[in-house]
């Protein structure tokens, strides 16, 4: 089955292996509610090559220097267009 005709819950190959290979990604990913992964999940649907997946994954959060709280929010609103959950 190619990536076109998935279900478009479904997570794609592209994006589990891109994830895995980025740590920082990965857990970044993993604390979202599951409305904001499926966000992605559906940007991820839309790319045409791996190396545009593997952009899109690479830059879903900001490096350890500037990772803080209000970053964190900002790239979740700008990635997702949903406000991020509240911190606790």
């Amino acid at each position: 089955m190619n990536n076109k005709s998935m279900n478009r819950s479904e997570m794609p190959v592209g994006l589990v292996m891109a994830l895995s290979q980025n740590g920082d990604a990965l857990n970044y990913f993993s604390r979202l509610p599951s409305s904001q992964q499926q966000h992605i999940i559906n940007d991820i649907h839309s790319m045409d090559s791996k190396e545009e997946m593997k952009q899109y994954v690479d830059n879903m959060v900001p490096t350890r220097s500037s990772m803080d709280t209000e970053g964190l929010e900002n790239i979740t609103r700008q990635m997702t267009g949903i406000d991020p959950p509240n911190a606790t």
